[in-house]
């Protein structure tokens, strides 16, 4: 009996101490930094929201959500989405010392995203004309719906940024950037409103808010790089990352 005792005392002493190592370990640190993060900014965009429709009306909210909503649709349909890919791939080339493959990785990555955001602004040209008129019947807000669109090349840069970010374990500034983001869009976007411009100071707002948090965080993603010492990614050569284009765009194409 006593030995029994004594070994459960064991087990909770090593189950205590696994517990303890467990929660004091930086990864489970920056997990929840990041999860607090998403809480706040779901939080900043759903008082960004309540406000619009508060100031706007339920018509002329209806007006941004259909605006935004095409374009939208057609960024969903050309992204790639290759963060996940990015992601592994830079994580299997920083641990072997592979600098070279790692700025190709990254050209490659901002290349798909601003490509296809090039793809989503021009079949929103070519084609937004149209469904607003025959579908929506908003033929004098196809202009505002470009300027939307026209947001979408500088907010690409976030993917491949995020990717980077997270092969350096660099959650808080995910975190940071995360919330910041939505911040700077309800400011802009109140701004605006109260500035009298109404609908177009939602769009506007809105599109100014995702260009500026893509360059933000390439520029994060580019200093990191470079206090790590790989370099400049943009001065990798278009051929070295060639071999990775097919494995790329294959596994991009098949992601979630």
């Amino acid at each position: 009996m006593p030995v029994t005792l004594t070994r459960i005392v064991d087990r909770a002493r090593d189950l205590s101490r696994d517990i303890q190592q467990t929660v004091h370990h930086p990864l489970v640190g920056d997990a929840g930094l990041l999860a607090v993060s998403q809480y706040t900014a779901t939080g900043l965009g759903l008082m960004t929201t309540v406000i619009v429709a508060r100031l706007l009306g339920p018509m002329e909210y209806g007006v941004v959500a259909m605006v935004m909503a095409y374009p939208a649709f057609l960024w969903t349909f050309a992204a790639l989405k290759p963060v996940s890919v990015i992601t592994r791939y830079l994580s299997s080339f920083r641990e072997t010392g592979q600098n070279t493959d790692i700025k190709a990785v990254c050209k490659l990555g901002y290349s798909l995203d601003f490509l296809a955001s090039l793809v989503a602004f021009a079949l929103a040209g070519a084609t937004g004309w149209w469904v607003l008129r025959h579908f929506l019947n908003m033929p004098d807000m196809v202009w505002l719906m470009m300027i939307y669109a026209a947001s979408f090349p500088l907010s690409s840069l976030a993917g491949t940024s995020i990717a980077i970010l997270s092969s350096w374990q660099h959650f808080r500034w995910l975190a940071v950037l995360q919330v910041l983001d939505k911040v700077i869009t309800l400011i802009l976007v109140v701004g605006f409103m109260l500035a009298g411009l109404g609908v177009p100071g939602v769009v506007l707002g809105t599109a100014i808010g995702q260009a500026i948090n893509g360059a933000m965080l390439m520029a994060v993603a580019t200093y990191i790089l470079r206090q790590d010492g790989i370099g400049l990614w943009w001065s990798s050569a278009i051929n070295k990352g060639s071999p990775l284009w097919k494995p790329v765009i294959r596994a991009a194409a098949h992601a979630p």
